[in-house]
This record gives C-alpha cells, structure tokens and sequence, in this order.
C-alpha cells in the first residue's frame, strides 16, 4: 500500500502551456507572433520536478527547430555575433504567470498550489496551466534567482535530502556515507523523473518501522523502527505571489519587498521556506 500511494504521487503531472514572451519574440525573430506551428508549446511536467530539470526539452524540442526553420541565428547574450548556435541558453530561462516570476527552486507542483489551487475565488482548475517563457533578462528588481542550471538544480536537492537527513537521524551519515554513483543516481531519479532510480537509492536512507529496519543514532545508540524526527518544509507564500493568485498587479509593497530582498543580497526571496522538524513519539 505504501509503494502504491508513493507511485501516485510520484506520478502526478502537470499539463503547461508555454508561449515565448512577445519582447523576447521580437528580439529573436523580429516579430510578435511565432511561425506555425511554434506559437504554443505544450508537455508534461512531473509535480516533485523543478524548472531547470525540463529547459533543456523545451529548447531542444520548441526554440532551436522554430528558430532553425526560420533561419535565425541570434548570438548569446554578451557574445560579438552569431557563430552557427541559436544563442539561447538554458540558464537564460525564466518562467512567469500573469506577471510573476516563478521561482525555480521550488518544485513545480509547489508552484502550482501557491498560485492557482490555492485561490479560493477559482471556480475550475486552470489545466493546462498557461505560463510565459522569457530567454533574455532576468526581472528588475531581482524577483527570482538569476542563471538557473541543472547543476545549480541538482546541488540545492542534495543540500536538502542532507538538511532532512540531519534532522531525521541527527546526522547527515547516511547521505554522506553513499557512494557517488548512489548519490548521483539519487539525483538522476529527480531530473530524469525515474521512480525506480529515485527509490532504489532513497529506501537505504529513509527507513521504515514496518519494514523492520533499524539504525545508529548520535553517539552509536541503535534506534529500533523509524527516525528520532520527522522534517518539514514550509513554504511561505509572498504577498507578490498571492496576488498573482489573485489576478492582480503586484503590490507596491510587494513590489518594495522584492527590491528589498534584492539589495540585501537575498536574490529574490530564495529563503522563502523553513526548515523544522516533528519529534516521533515513543510506539
């Protein structure tokens, strides 16, 4: 039964419809509207993933075969003229909803919940989700994290299943005690959206009571049955956020709050969640 409810969540999907932002349109290919048949991009995008995780398919599969149909060859960003290369680059992407930037540290799922099924005033669930993609300067004031990457995206995984790790056993022993080939498939389960890569490697670090596992606590004491804490993140959802939810502009004191953040070196809100943990009670 467990298995079976961590496979549906593990399942769970989103369907997104992508359009390029009209001032990013214009730049790469002199006009507003996109060729036929690259004006909508649609896919599937796992609720437990993260935007850099699907950036490559989405210029793979939409941006570099609209701009080759349209022989378009656009130079990188802070590059002296066109070498051959479409000159859009992955961590050049970021994502927007009715004028919010979405972070791309927080998972997608996350993303949606905070933004569309947590306002009460919708009646029907916005499916596919409708979100634009820009492929040229970050927003100003700093509203998200700036040049996103699959390895920045892997790094801040595995600096969490550590934090979770620290505080479910009291030490990160069990994650740094894996061999690299076993952390990395533990990440290639993530970004690939591979059930069985993922849990092949979380079951060793995450055990059960009822599946009679036991392990070491701090000082070499065994525990028998399950974690001494159970973590929790929590995910604060800015007055920005909530009025995108809301379908409205931004605040002035959201607005406030983001250059804020952005002057203080906080690059945006990145420390938006909190880490606690739940202790297990005695069986």
């Amino acid at each position: 039964m467990e298995s079976v409810a961590k496979r549906r969540v593990w399942q769970g999907m989103i369907p997104i419809e992508l359009q390029l932002s009209g001032n990013d349109s214009i730049e790469l290919l002199a006009s507003a509207t996109l060729p036929e048949p690259f004006q909508t991009f649609y896919m599937l995008v796992p609720r437990v993933s993260y935007l850099p995780f699907v950036t490559n398919k989405i210029k793979e599969q939409w941006l570099d075969p609209m701009l080759s149909m349209s022989g378009t060859r656009v130079a990188a960003p802070g590059t002296a003229g066109g070498n051959g290369t479409t000159g859009i680059r992955e961590t050049d992407m970021w994502f927007e909803y009715k004028k919010q930037p979405l972070k791309w540290h927080y998972p997608v799922g996350l993303l949606y919940d905070m933004l569309v099924s947590s306002n009460s005033s919708n009646d029907t669930t916005e499916l596919p989700w409708s979100l634009t993609l820009h492929v040229r300067k970050f927003p100003q004031p700093a509203k998200v994290v700036p040049n996103p990457s699959v390895q920045s995206m892997r790094d801040m995984v595995m600096a969490m299943i550590k934090e979770a790790d620290f505080i479910r056993n009291g030490s990160t022993k069990r994650v740094m005690g894996l061999a690299k080939s076993d952390q990395m498939q533990l990440l290639d389960g993530i970004e690939d959206h591979s059930f069985e890569k993922f849990f092949a490697i979380h079951s060793t670090i995450v055990t059960t009571v009822s599946g009679g596992n036991s392990h070491h606590g701090q000082g070499g004491k065994q525990r028998n049955g399950g974690p001494k804490a159970i973590p929790i993140r929590f995910y604060m959802a800015s007055e920005s956020a909530q009025d995108a939810a809301d379908g409205k502009e931004p605040s002035a004191l959201s607005a406030a709050a983001a250059a804020g953040a952005g002057a203080a070196g906080g690059g945006g809100d990145v420390a938006q969640f909190h880490i606690s943990q739940y202790p297990v009670p005695p069986l």
